[in-house]
């Protein structure tokens, strides 16, 4: 069963709905597969996804591949770099929270995009050049140092924060969309250090008792909360001086009532199951 914070990640690469729907064994079609740019891989429905179809290699205009969720483990570990199309800038792995390794010689430098749902294993060489990024971190955070380490990298979400350190260690970097999206921070102590981040997502925060330092976030234009409900100090949110987008969902009662004059005043609100 894949959690809420799994479920984000998928999210993130949801397919086109106007997306026509291809079968394994469907027959082939050059002129139809000459013109896919974007490609889902499911498994079938009570199994995992065991390998990644021929044919894929052969769809040049391919810019966006997802396989998932219930990508089997070993199917990650055979990955060459064939499996691949040179095309594709955005790649999703979803395991369903399964543990994964990518091979250790399979560099794909097209790939700019990453989104996981679970702690995969790899190294800044295997994706040099990303400027988006979801993942779970692995137990040694070599997966996120790797991500870190590429200075291109705008938007970070992480399935669990590792700790405040993580700010300090971010802070090199352009980032303008950052997601804590699972962890056990009380505050976020440190995240002041991000001040250039337009776009926050805080969700799964289960022990999350204060935002206070978000005020510190100056450019911070969209917001959302979701799944914390412990926060004490919401109304520090009327400190946020180009705040135009807000969303609270599912935190039970906040204190929202108290600053009702500043929610007026923004482009758009969201609130459900809070208050």
């Amino acid at each position: 069963m894949t959690d809420s914070r799994h479920a984000t990640a998928v999210t993130d690469m949801a397919p086109n709905p106007a997306l026509k729907i291809l079968l394994a064994d469907e027959p082939e079609d050059p002129a139809r597969d000459a013109q896919i740019t974007e490609l889902r891989l499911y498994a079938p429905a009570t199994d995992r996804l065991k390998q990644i179809p021929s044919r894929v290699r052969q769809l040049k205009r391919l810019e966006c591949l997802a396989m998932g969720p219930s990508v089997d483990p070993a199917l990650v570990a055979s990955i060459d770099e064939t499996s691949v199309p040179p095309g594709v800038t955005a790649l999703g792995v979803f395991t369903s929270g399964a543990a994964a390794t990518w091979p250790r010689a399979v560099s794909l430098p097209h790939v700019i995009d990453l989104r996981t749902d679970g702690p995969l294993t790899f190294a800044h060489e295997n994706f040099p050049n990303l400027q988006a990024v979801s993942l779970e971190p692995t137990r040694n955070g070599k997966n996120l140092d790797a991500a870190l380490a590429c200075q291109g990298l705008r938007e970070l979400q992480l399935l669990s924060v590792p700790g405040h350190e993580v700010f300090q260690k971010s802070r090199h970097l352009p980032l303008a969309k950052l997601g804590l999206l699972g962890g056990k921070l009380e505050t976020l102590q440190g995240i002041e250090a991000l001040s250039q981040v337009e776009w926050l997502r805080l969700h799964n925060l289960r022990s999350l008792r204060s935002i206070s330092a978000v005020k510190a976030l100056t450019h911070l234009q969209e917001l959302e909360i979701r799944y914390c409900k412990k926060i004490e100090d919401i109304a520090c949110l009327a400190d946020l001086p180009n705040l135009r987008r807000l969303q609270v969902l599912a935190c039970g009662d906040l204190g929202l009532s108290r600053i009702k004059p500043f929610l007026e005043k923004l482009d758009q609100v969201m609130i459900s199951a809070s208050a």
